[in-house]
């Protein structure tokens, strides 16, 4: 039933009960059609909370080394320009689809050549890391 149709509805649901078993003390009401059409006063919104201040951010310090990158990014960047070749028309996401699909498909043997490439990365990283020296 659609919300048109409830008012009609109800109007002959309350003409059907009979007049002896509605009680004296709730009279009936009916109003006129024009006044059931009106709509109602739009209810305030409540007011909206006012946000904390956010928080400032640590600057990055360009001369950190760079994260090291995992198996699955090395697969990607060896990857990813064969099927943007294949795939002119694709956009990033589409990309991103294939990418993960072709992860999945690849073999574990296949998989140790970018999981070395990551552990060699990592290294790398950690080395760097031992010798930098943050700004304060």
């Amino acid at each position: 039933m659609r919300p048109a149709q409830t008012g009609a509805y109800t109007s002959r649901l309350a003409r059907s009960i009979p007049s002896g078993s509605v009680s004296e003390q709730q009279p009936q009401v009916i109003m006129p059609k024009a006044a059931a059409k009106e709509k109602a006063p739009a209810k305030e919104k409540p007011a909206k909370k006012e946000k904390a201040p956010a928080k400032e951010k640590k600057a990055k310090d360009p001369n950190a080394p760079k994260k090291n990158m995992g198996a699955y990014m090395w697969f990607c960047k060896d990857k990813r320009g064969e099927v943007k070749e294949a795939h002119p028309d694709w956009g990033v996401a589409e990309i991103g689809k294939e990418m993960g699909a072709l992860w999945k498909k690849i073999s574990d043997k296949d998989k140790k050549k970018y999981e070395a490439e990551a552990a060699k990365d990592k290294e790398r990283y950690e080395k760097e890391m031992k010798s930098y020296k943050p700004k304060e």
